[in-house]
């Protein structure tokens, strides 16, 4: 790919940027070097590679989803300071009408 001043002008047209003389050869240089990195990672033989989603494969994060035993109800309310049988009874936060 040719990188040129033009070419500069034009994206910067399109990104409503404006640059001086010499931020545009700054650019003209930065993009040549952007760009020939990319041509250089294009000449790597991949063939043997499996692609990635990330860039850290995660592997086993998640826990397996089972059925375990969990607290009877009785024992749950046993514990609590006022309840009715079914639910917490908590005070009042909230001031209504």
């Amino acid at each position: 790919m040719n990188v040129d001043v033009k070419l500069v002008e034009r994206l910067a047209s399109l990104t409503k940027l404006s640059f001086d003389k010499e931020e545009k050869q700054r650019l003209v240089k930065d993009l040549e070097r952007m760009i020939g990195f990319i041509d250089t990672l294009d000449q790597l033989d991949l063939s043997n590679e499996e692609p990635m989603t990330q860039v850290h494969q995660v592997k086993g994060r998640l826990r397996s989803d089972e059925t375990v035993q969990t607290l009877a109800q009785e024992e749950v309310f046993h514990s609590a300071p006022s309840h009715d049988g079914t639910y917490f009874k908590v005070p009042k936060v909230i001031k209504g009408q």
